[in-house]
């Protein structure tokens, strides 16, 4: 089973192969900017910039690039930046630090991106994206990447520009104070793997110019994890080197390098959950490190801001069926054994050093029926899990010593769990074979005690990622889809009495899908906005407004660059 963090890295994976496919498809064209739409200055604005593919097998230039919406009127034309397609390397978020050091996100200010030339004319680009942004893109460095056809599977091929990209703040608070870490496949076979000769790493500023030579860095075998003081200020870098030893840099470069470990493999930072790019609390991480040599267990240890590091404060040899950290502890949940029965550990390591301990134990005929760790609710690890019979459970278990497992609800769907401000957000589907599979969906709130914050709900499905929170209720099909349903958003600043709203279409007419309208899921672009992919075009929910607004290109499949870059 893979970790949250592999999940994510694959995750944006096949969102490259699936964009870069399609704009294979559709032809390339040169860069430049297409017909200017005016948008006037607005501070309190959001650009959110798509990547469009001309579709059809269409060569229109007007189909297909970069190109904005503005979240003050996204019923209006988008502007067109670019008149040939792009991709999204990543983005830089701005964020708030408070008096104790917690990072709280803020809006999405800067996106970088490449275009996908095959004759290799390919640079890195910055677009400012916030509401008084001249929309004029800004070359970064003399850097060109290289362009290199890979196979990803049956029938599916496609260019690799890159391996890597991390956007880094020298300051939180200083949006003037970015880089961008840019790993680039060296050669077309074997292309970015483990082995760090497979890759070349550079260093960009956000203030480098189009004749900036970029910074060439040591050879890495790992990703790269920042760590910050309580001021928001960069206190030092992770990462293992050429030679397998883990290191902390006390800066950019990656000079002078403090070695932490020996013999070091692989790398998993577990961290307090995200602000944007970064950990809500990143003064300090637990890693998973497994040595050289070793293929199945992995060690954990703490490291801090200041580049000390614990010794080794927990071993397993198992699967993960979820991991979280909270307040300087880490919870896992280890799958132990390949056949029936098989087991599960559920195991506290704090970070203080002082003992680990096992919270709770289950075992179960198939691995699929253990429970899943979802999350944290207030005392209480929240999990997910199935029997035998069918049913699907969401269950508890205190997270400050040993106990049982307490079965709060009992489905007879599919569950999928959420946790947004300390509430159980489920959605449960139930499915029915025959002549026709058709699918029943509904959901609820609930606190971690099992109390009904809101009561089940037929015909309803969460359809978002965190907070802010979007659900569809009253769905007409049994499809599976959202067709007929209704959008509300969740407010959930009262967390024991969660408010509800309804989104209307900007004239002020309720908005409902389409029959057959495909799923649709919510990414968070800023604490207000959600944007989805909606068969082709795009949807732009404002929380402020309580507005949705459908978007398109003619001709065209857009993707919101910021889903998956910004959290």
């Amino acid at each position: 089973m893979q970790t949250s963090a592999t999940k994510k890295e694959l995750s944006m994976r096949l969102r490259y192969v699936i964009s870069t496919l399609s704009l294979l498809i559709g032809g390339c064209g040169g860069s430049g900017t297409g017909t200017p739409v005016t948008h006037p200055a607005d501070a309190s604005a959001q650009f959110l910039p798509v990547s469009a593919n001309a579709s059809n097998g269409s060569l229109d230039s007007r189909s297909t690039g970069l190109f904005v919406f503005s979240s003050s009127s996204p019923q209006d034309p988008p502007k067109q930046i670019t008149t040939g397609p792009v991709i999204g390397l990543s983005a830089h978020v701005q964020h708030t630090v408070d008096a104790q050091g917690m990072v709280s996100a803020g809006r999405p200010d800067e996106l970088f991106y490449t275009t996908l030339d095959p004759s290799g004319n390919n640079h890195v680009w910055l677009l400012d994206v916030t509401g008084t942004s001249s929309l004029v893109p800004k070359q970064l460095s003399n850097l060109t990447l290289p362009y290199y056809m890979e196979h990803f599977g049956p029938g599916a091929n496609g260019p690799v520009l890159y391996c890597r990209s991390r956007v880094i703040s020298k300051n939180l608070t200083d949006p003037a104070s970015v880089l961008l870490f840019l790993s680039v496949p060296t050669s077309a076979s074997p292309y970015c793997t483990t082995d760090p000769v497979t890759t070349r790493w550079y260093l960009l500023h956000s203030s480098d110019g189009s004749t900036t030579v970029p910074v060439d860095l040591p050879l890495l075998s790992s990703e790269i994890l920042p760590l910050y003081s309580p001021t928001g200020a960069l206190a030092g870098l992770v990462a293992v080197d050429a030679a397998h030893n883990l290191n902390f840099y006390g800066d950019e470069t990656l000079a002078n390098p403090h070695v932490l470990l020996t013999n070091v493999s692989t790398i998993v930072p577990r961290q307090e959950h995200s602000a944007g790019l970064i950990s809500s609390n990143p003064t300090y991480s637990f890693l998973e490190v497994r040595q050289t040599g070793i293929t199945s267990t992995e060690t954990i240890y703490r490291i801090d801001y200041t580049g000390a590091i614990s010794g080794a404060l927990y071993s397993y040899s198992a699967s993960l069926n979820g991991a979280l950290v909270e307040s300087n502890t880490l919870y896992l949940a280890e799958v132990h054994g390949n056949t029936n029965p098989f087991m599960e550990l559920v195991t506290r390591i704090p970070g203080d050093g002082t003992a680990s301990q096992v919270l709770s134990t289950v075992s179960t005929q198939q691995a699929g029926w253990l429970p899943v760790l979802e999350g944290v609710s207030g005392a209480n690890l929240v999990f997910s899990a199935a029997t035998a019979q069918q049913q699907w459970m969401v269950q508890t278990l205190a997270k400050g010593a040993p106990g049982a497992i307490t079965t709060l609800r009992t489905y007879d769907g599919v569950t999928s769990v959420g946790i947004a401000g300390g509430d159980i957000l489920v959605s449960a589907t139930k499915v029915s074979s025959g002549p026709v599979t058709t699918f029943q969906s509904s959901s609820q709130i609930m606190d971690s005690a099992g109390t009904d914050l809101q009561a089940l709900t037929p015909s309803s499905t969460f359809i978002s990622a965190g907070t802010p929170v979007v659900q569809v209720r009253d769905i007409a099909g049994t499809d599976g889809g959202p067709g007929g349903g209704t959008l509300f958003s969740i407010d959930l600043s009262q967390p024991s009495a969660p408010a509800s709203t309804a989104l209307k279409t900007v004239g002020g007419a309720a908005f409902s899908f389409r029959s057959g309208a495909p799923n649709v899921y919510f990414s968070q672009v800023t604490p207000t906005l959600d944007v989805a992919e909606d068969g082709g075009g795009g949807l732009i929910v404002d929380l402020t407004k309580h507005t949705v607004v459908p978007v398109s290109i003619p001709n065209a499949t857009i993707y919101f660059l910021m889903s998956g870059l910004v959290n």
